[in-house]
C-alpha cells in the first residue's frame, strides 16, 4: 500500500509546546461510525457512547496522568470523530519539558488504539493519519470553540433529518 504524502497542516513557525491553549479534531480511520450514535429529544441532541465511544473518552481523560503539564477543558465524542480543547500550562518542575502538541495526540491516538484493539480482538488503525488543531488565540475564540463543540451533536442531528 502507498501512502499519500499529506500537506503539512502545522504552522510552521509555531512552537507546539507553549504554553496555551489548543483545539483539536481527530477523525477515526476511514469515517467509520465507531464512536457512538445521536440521539434526539425535542431541541436537544446528545451523544450515546458505544463501548470504543467510552474507552476514547476515558484514554483522553487520563492525559493529564501522563502528561502533567496539561489542563482538559470542553471535549466530546461524536460517532466518527472527537473535538477537545486542551491547554498547555508552564513546565511544572525545573526538570520537566513541556510536551508537545503533537506528543500528546500521538499519546491519545496510540493508548485509545490500544485499548480499542485488546477489546475487539484485532490490531490495526483506529484514527486517520494526523489531525486538526487550532492555536486558540483569546477567550472570545476560547468560548466560541466551546460552543462549537457543545451544539455539535445537534448540528449533526440537524443535518440527518
Amino acid at each position: 500500500m502507498i501512502l499519500k504524502k499529506r500537506k503539512n497542516i502545522r504552522l510552521t513557525e509555531f512552537d507546539y509546546s507553549t504554553a496555551g491553549a489548543y483545539f483539536v479534531t481527530v477523525c477515526v480511520f476511514e469515517g467509520k461510525i465507531l464512536l457512538g450514535s445521536v440521539s434526539t429529544d425535542s431541541d436537544t441532541a446528545n451523544i450515546q457512547q458505544t463501548d470504543i465511544g467510552r474507552i476514547v473518552s476515558q484514554s483522553w481523560e487520563e492525559l493529564p496522568d501522563r502528561f502533567p503539564n496539561i489542563t482538559l477543558d470542553e471535549f466530546i465524542v461524536m460517532p466518527d470523530h472527537i473535538h477537545g480543547i486542551l491547554t498547555i500550562n508552564s513546565c511544572i518542575a525545573a526538570n520537566a519539558s513541556n510536551a508537545k502538541l503533537g506528543d500528546i495526540i500521538g499519546a491519545f491516538k496510540s493508548l485509545s488504539t490500544l485499548s480499542v484493539n485488546r477489546l475487539l480482538q484485532r490490531s490495526g488503525s483506529l484514527w486517520q493519519r494526523s489531525y486538526y488543531d487550532r492555536v486558540i488565540r483569546n477567550e472570545k475564540e476560547l468560548h466560541e470553540i466551546r460552543k462549537y463543540i457543545r451544539e455539535n451533536p445537534l448540528r449533526l442531528s440537524l443535518r440527518q433529518d
